[in-house]
């Protein structure tokens, strides 16, 4: 395994983003919604990491946080599917938690799909708890929180 090393998301990156994304959900063919990933980096109080190796990216994570609000928001952590289980997941939620205990938040929140067990494993495995669910369309969701 190749040394990974963390930076934070510059817009440059944003069809790479996409393209992450669309292969760790399956996706074959969609549209490239560069610009979508381009806004949300751009977001007021958005942070971001990437894994990366000398020469890819690896997997990200991407969050906010609300300026008067004691909690950051995980909105989107994706891997390759190629590189899943070899701890790039839990390298960036430990510069989440790292970022986030040193600015002062209290917790921190995300959702996942219910049926999507294997990060359910993954947020269990770093203390995360479920404090919300939604029904959604023949799925559910969850709200896992970290206590920092």
């Amino acid at each position: 395994m190749q040394t990974i090393t963390l930076r934070p998301a510059i817009m440059d990156d944003a069809g790479t983003l996409v393209d992450i994304m669309a292969t760790a959900l399956g996706e074959k063919q969609r549209e490239r919604p560069v610009l979508a990933m381009q806004a949300r980096l751009e977001r007021p109080h958005s942070w971001s990491q990437l894994a990366c190796t000398d020469n890819q990216i690896l997997g990200f994570v991407i969050g906010h946080t609300q300026i008067d609000e004691a909690i950051a928001d995980l909105d989107l952590l994706m891997i390759l599917p190629q590189h899943a289980g070899h701890g790039i997941g839990s390298t960036l939620l430990d510069w989440v938690a790292k970022k986030h205990r040193s600015g002062g938040r209290k917790y921190i929140e995300l959702w996942v799909n219910g049926k999507n067990d294997r990060a359910r494993r993954l947020y269990e495995r770093h203390d995360y708890k479920v404090v919300r669910r939604n029904k959604t369309r023949g799925s559910y969701e969850l709200c896992y929180r970290l206590t920092l």
